[in-house]
C-alpha cells in the first residue's frame, strides 16, 4: 500500500489505497469545500499546460474561502519526473499569476498513480548505506519517501455541492 507523498500528508485524507494508487481528498484548515486556483490554461473546464508545454508547467493550489492556501501540485517539483529527472525546461515562473477555476467551492479529489516498478529500477538510483536514494536535485531521501513522492500519474477531480464530479486535470508524470 502506497503512502501519501510527503507534501500532501498535511493536506490530504486518504479515501482508498492500493499497491498502485492512492485516492484522497484535500482538507485545508479543517475545510473540505475549497477553491481551486491554477497556473496553466483552462480548456473545456480542464486545466492544461500553457501552449505545448508538458505537465511540469502546471501548478494547482487549494484555498479556503477565507484565503488560506496550499500548493498541492507543481509539475516541476512533484511526481516521478520532478523527483528523479534532472531538467524542467518548462517550469512555471517562481511567482506565476494564478487563475481561479470559478467562483464556486468544491471538494478536491486526487488519484495518485504508482506504476513504476521501483524494485526493477533500483539499480538506476544512487543509494547510500542508510537506504536513502539520491534525487535529481542532489538531495538524499529515504527510499520509501522517494517512492511515495515519485507518483507517475495524477488525476484531479472536483465535486460540486450537488454531487457532480468531473476531471479538471490529468497527467502522466513519468
Amino acid at each position: 500500500m502506497m503512502p501519501l507523498p510527503r507534501h500532501l500528508r498535511p493536506l490530504a485524507r486518504v479515501d482508498q489505497r492500493s499497491a498502485t494508487a492512492v485516492h484522497c481528498h484535500l482538507r485545508l484548515h479543517g475545510e473540505a469545500w475549497l477553491q481551486l486556483w491554477f497556473y496553466g490554461t483552462l480548456i473545456n473546464n480542464t486545466v492544461q499546460p500553457l501552449a505545448d508545454n508538458p505537465a511540469d508547467s502546471v501548478r494547482l493550489v487549494a484555498a479556503t474561502p477565507a484565503g488560506a492556501s496550499a500548493l498541492f501540485f507543481d509539475g516541476s517539483q512533484h511526481g516521478y519526473e520532478a523527483v528523479f529527472c534532472e531538467h524542467h525546461p518548462h517550469a512555471a515562473p517562481a511567482q506565476p499569476r494564478l487563475w481561479r477555476y470559478s467562483d464556486d467551492v468544491y471538494r478536491i479529489h486526487l488519484q495518485l498513480g504508482y506504476n513504476i516498478d521501483f524494485a526493477a529500477e533500483a539499480s538506476a538510483f544512487a543509494a547510500n548505506p542508510q537506504g536513502e536514494v539520491q534525487l535529481a536535485d542532489g538531495s538524499w531521501l529515504a527510499q520509501a519517501d522517494a517512492q511515495a513522492d515519485g507518483f507517475d500519474a495524477l488525476t484531479v477531480r472536483l465535486e460540486d455541492s450537488k454531487g457532480h464530479v468531473w476531471t479538471v486535470f490529468a497527467a502522466d508524470l513519468a
